[in-house]
This record gives structure tokens, C-alpha cells and sequence, in this order.
């Protein structure tokens, strides 16, 4: 017998989907600006302040948009994670190759900014689903 899920069963999967991509984003970060940077202390800068501050972004967005604002965020972040391995190293190369080369570091964090502000928006959600902040934050981050 098939029996829909409910609204917080739904909302940990998502949840859980969401951790999955992000930790995929965190390790396609490393790799790629590696190679687009060549392996500096600079990667390790970029990749963590690039990553929290999406974080942050999507904290303080979650409370403020809407699901019809997430449904086309979705769209974005769906047709730029999928083929962001190839874009990342077509993108560097070709504004190195047009005297760009400056621009690929911001035009790449705004990428990746982009992608894991879209994914943390649903933790506040999913606290919020859960009922008592304190109950739901504990039964989130354990997920």
C-alpha cells in the first residue's frame, strides 16, 4: 500500500538530499579551483569563504522568499551544478585567454556562492517543520 509522505518526513529528505549536494559542491570546489588556481593557499581561502558565505546567504533568504522564488532558484542551480565541472575550466580558460584572467576567481565563487546558498535554504525550513526550534534543530542536524 502506498502511503504519501508527511510534511516533516518530506521535508528530512530534502533536507537530506540538500546535505548530499552540498558535500558534492564542497568536493567539486576543492578539485576545481585546485586546478583553475594551481593547487595555492589561495584555494583553501576561496573554497572556505565561498562555501560559508553561501551558507550565510541562504540562512538569511530562507525566511525571506517565498516557495515560487525557490522553484526558479531550483531551475539555476539544477542546470548549473550539473555541468559546473566543464563550466568552471571553460570559464577560467577562456577569460584567461581574453586577458580576463583576474575575473575567473569571482565569476567561479559567484558560482559556487550561488549553488550552496540555494541548498541551505531549506535548513531553517526544516527546522521550522519540525515544531519547537529546539527539538527541530536537534532532530535536523542529526539527519
Amino acid at each position: 500500500m502506498h502511503q504519501a509522505l508527511s510534511d516533516v518526513a518530506r521535508s528530512r529528505l530534502l533536507l537530506f538530499l540538500a546535505g548530499i549536494n552540498l558535500i558534492l559542491l564542497q568536493l567539486f570546489m576543492i578539485r576545481e579551483f585546485a586546478i583553475t588556481l594551481f593547487s595555492t593557499e589561495l584555494v583553501v581561502l576561496v573554497v572556505t569563504v565561498t562555501y560559508f558565505m553561501g551558507y550565510s546567504i541562504g540562512y538569511v533568504l530562507s525566511e525571506r522568499i517565498g516557495p515560487r522564488a525557490i522553484q526558479p532558484w531550483l531551475v539555476v542551480a539544477t542546470l548549473t551544478h550539473v555541468p559546473m565541472i566543464s563550466l568552471a575550466r571553460y570559464l577560467s580558460g577562456w577569460m584567461s585567454a581574453n586577458d580576463w584572467e583576474e575575473a575567473s576567481i569571482p565569476v567561479i565563487a559567484g558560482l559556487a556562492v550561488l549553488l550552496s546558498s540555494f541548498y541551505t535554504v531549506f535548513l531553517p525550513r526544516a527546522i521550522s517543520a519540525e515544531g519547537s526550534t529546539e527539538r527541530g534543530l536537534a532532530a535536523c542536524y542529526s539527519i
